[in-house]
């Protein structure tokens, strides 16, 4: 009941740390022990987390996080899952947004096929990305598993560049 009446800043923040939680849990399985340096400086992990924590804070809120509420949603998340300052992290994918930073672009691009699968809402069913996963998953005996496929679509795209990064230390 009382979930009813959180704000849009609350209910949004909420909604994108249980989405990026899982993300960073994973990478010690994928990169290591720790988070890899440089993680909360490269452009292509905070174009695919900034479009995760936009797109989960939309959702949970019906579309009303936008504007300032969706750039304090930015801030409230990546000071919770970086533990370091929210500010300076979302201030730097400001600055890769006005660039049009080749990479912060593709790590969106990514961020918004895994989430439009997730949410049955992809018109590009022949994404390379995509493709791959099915092919992957049918391989694995799990053809249809929606779960699976999403999964696999994560390690070919945020997982594979974390990866990169960590390899790079």
């Amino acid at each position: 009941m009382f979930g009813l009446f959180q704000s849009v800043r609350t209910k949004g923040t909420r909604a994108a740390i249980a989405a990026v939680q899982p993300m960073l849990g994973g990478l010690q399985s994928f990169a290591g022990p720790g988070i890899p340096a440089g993680m909360w400086q490269d452009p292509y992990v905070l174009g695919y987390i900034n479009m995760t924590i936009s797109m989960w804070a939309k959702l949970y809120t019906n579309g009303k996080a936008e504007g300032g509420e969706l750039g304090l949603i930015l801030i409230d998340v990546y000071s919770a899952v970086s533990h370091q300052n929210g500010l300076a992290i979302t201030s730097l994918a400001a600055d890769l947004t006005q660039q049009q930073h080749p990479d912060f672009i593709r790590g969106m691009e990514d961020a918004m096929l895994v989430f439009l699968y997730g949410q049955n809402r992809l018109n590009q069913e022949i994404h390379p990305v995509l493709v791959q996963a099915k092919t992957d998953a049918a391989a694995m005996g799990k053809a249809n598993d929606k779960v699976a496929i999403s999964g696999l679509m994560l390690m070919a795209t945020w997982y594979k560049e974390v990866k990169r990064l960590a390899a790079d230390r």
